[in-house]
């Protein structure tokens, strides 16, 4: 029986041995992953500061050495749209802003090299913005529609919510509407 628990003590010694180097393999595989990203990071902040820093007429060269024809064809239709909004509507923030997950510019202009490049030269800037993607309470977005069919077909019979009575105003002359 001592042999048995010597051998038994010998195995668990190897297996967490084993557990220990293989660990070790992962731990070092996530750093060189991690040092991996780091430089490629490093290098797309590189290459958007040249951007930003370029012409829109080198910009416009790097696509066109970049891509064939169709492609080029393609980024600049898409790059006359977004630019002919802006002048058009240079008031409209929505015009300003461009998703970089938009479907539609992402498959005809940010796939293809100097996309992006041509954005940055002509003054847009990349921001990451905080977006709230927690769902919307079923209970507000409940309320608010009943909220709107009362106010659209029974304007008088509007119901309590919180013990508080919600009505549209109609503003008078110089009034701001709102709720009361």
């Amino acid at each position: 029986m001592h042999r048995l628990v010597e051998a038994g003590r010998i195995s668990h010694y190897y297996a967490q041995n084993n557990n220990r180097q293989e660990r070790k393999r992962e731990l070092e595989l996530e750093r060189k992953r991690y040092e991996e990203q780091k430089i490629k990071l490093k290098k797309e902040a590189e290459r958007r500061k040249k951007a930003q820093e370029m012409s829109s007429s080198e910009a416009l060269q790097l696509m066109r050495d970049s891509n064939n024809e169709y492609q080029v064809s393609r980024m600049l239709m898409t790059l006359r749209t977004l630019i002919a909004n802006i002048v058009n509507d240079p008031g409209v923030k929505m015009y300003r802003r461009i998703r970089q997950a938009n479907k539609h510019v992402q498959s005809e202009l940010l796939r293809y090299p100097g996309g992006e490049d041509f954005l940055l030269a002509i003054g847009f800037r990349l921001k990451r913005i905080k977006v709230d993607d927690k769902e919307p309470d079923p209970k507000l977005v409940l309320k608010k529609k009943i909220l709107l069919f009362y106010n659209t077909f029974a304007p008088h019979e509007l119901p309590k919510v919180d013990g508080h009575l919600l009505i549209y105003s109609k503003p008078h002359r110089g009034e701001e509407m709102g709720i009361i």
